[in-house]
């Protein structure tokens, strides 16, 4: 796994070297769980994330982006209304850290150097991502991000935008349940999902253009 990390800073790096237009950016706003103890809730029990991204742009419509992010994930039987999580009464608190290749595709032409023309965008982002989660029953695991965003050049330089972001993953213990055989053991029961679990992400992004040669 420590192999892999290294790699994909080694991808980034090379990217860079390349680069003929580049941004560093912040991202901040809520994260949120959905698993056994939120099968579908939005927004349930936000915590925070914030997170560091580098992107290059190769055109109007196509960037690559490399970015670690910190969320704050948690989740309480108590909250629900659902006789059998009541009764299970389980909850967790937990911290994530993803990192990774990302890539975008704008919908629209997008370029803030020519500002009256192709100034914002939807667009759309997934990768394949890093995730670490020092509390969890699996710390290493894969995530694969979902998202949907807005972006606004806001002058030549400075883009400021919105993304929504689902993140699957290859386990289901981010809520440290893990799987049950509930024909082996239907009084003991405490997971009954045989799906892995998500984490989302809705917040705010502000980026500057670093790069330009």
């Amino acid at each position: 796994m420590k192999k892999l990390i290294v790699f994909i800073f080694l991808i980034a790096f090379f990217i860079g070297l390349k680069a003929q237009e580049a941004t560093l950016g912040l991202i901040a706003g809520a994260s949120y769980y959905n698993g056994e103890l939120n099968p579908r809730s939005v927004l349930y029990m936000p915590g925070i994330s914030a997170g560091v991204i580098y992107k290059h742009n190769f055109d109007y419509r196509w960037s690559l982006r490399i970015g670690v992010n910190y969320s704050k994930l948690k989740g309480n039987d108590a909250n629900s209304s659902n006789t059998y999580q009541q009764i299970r009464n389980h909850s967790f608190n937990t911290q994530v850290w993803d990192l990774g290749p990302q890539v975008e595709f704008n919908f629209m032409r997008y370029n803030p150097k020519e500002l009256n023309a192709y100034y914002f965008s939807p667009y759309l982002t997934t990768g394949i991502l890093v995730a670490v989660i020092p509390d969890s029953y699996t710390t290493f695991q894969f995530s694969i991000p979902i998202g949907f965003g807005f972006k606004y050049a806001l002058t030549n330089t400075v883009t400021a935008g919105l993304e929504w972001a689902y993140h699957w993953t290859n386990s289901d213990d981010i809520d440290n349940l893990l799987p049950d055989n509930f024909i082996l053991s239907p009084s003991n029961q405490m997971s009954y999902n045989p799906d892995t679990d998500w984490y989302s992400f809705l917040g705010a992004h502000i980026s500057v253009r670093a790069v330009s040669y």
